[in-house]
């Protein structure tokens, strides 16, 4: 893309080049089609390179290390947002209802949460960084999520 878009600007710098000489006019009108082209040519791989990185990434090849990370330098708080696996072909999504009445039954009133078009949001407090790695996972398995975000406090941050 770089190569081209050089090559391009090349071509185009000799041609504008003869056309000056014939047209004194046109110097503002090249200079400036020059200057965008070499912008553009230059700036928009690199935007382009770190969306294709993010999509890419998945949780599984998140480190012990990086999910540590995580948890605050307090130890007292367990945060982030992680993405299920997409529902197969046997399983049918279910509806927000559903989801919502699954997760109720797998939580008590610590946690408080909340669900949109399969992304479920929860918050609140739980015993540890375990039980909450552990909902998580279970959330994760329930046909249609296909996002979480948690913000919880953890009540025993050592366990």
């Amino acid at each position: 893309m770089i190569l081209l878009g050089t090559s391009l600007l090349v071509i185009l710098g000799v041609s504008g080049l003869l056309l000056l000489k014939r047209f004194p006019a046109l110097r503002l009108a090249s200079v400036s089609l020059a200057v965008t082209l070499l912008l553009l040519t230059t700036i928009t791989p690199a935007l382009a390179d770190t969306q294709i990185a993010a999509l890419g990434a998945k949780d599984e090849t998140v480190s012990a290390d990086e999910t540590d990370l995580k948890l605050n330098p307090g130890g007292g708080h367990y945060s982030g947002l992680e993405y299920a696996e997409r529902t197969n072909e046997v399983q049918n999504p279910v509806s927000d209802d559903v989801i919502k009445q699954t997760i109720d039954k797998k939580t008590d009133g610590r946690i408080v949460f909340a669900v949109s078009n399969g992304s479920v949001r929860l918050s609140g407090q739980i015993d540890n960084k375990e039980d909450a790695q552990n909902l998580i996972s279970q959330i994760k398995e329930i046909p249609g999520v296909h996002e979480i975000t948690f913000d919880l406090g953890l009540e025993n941050a050592n366990s």
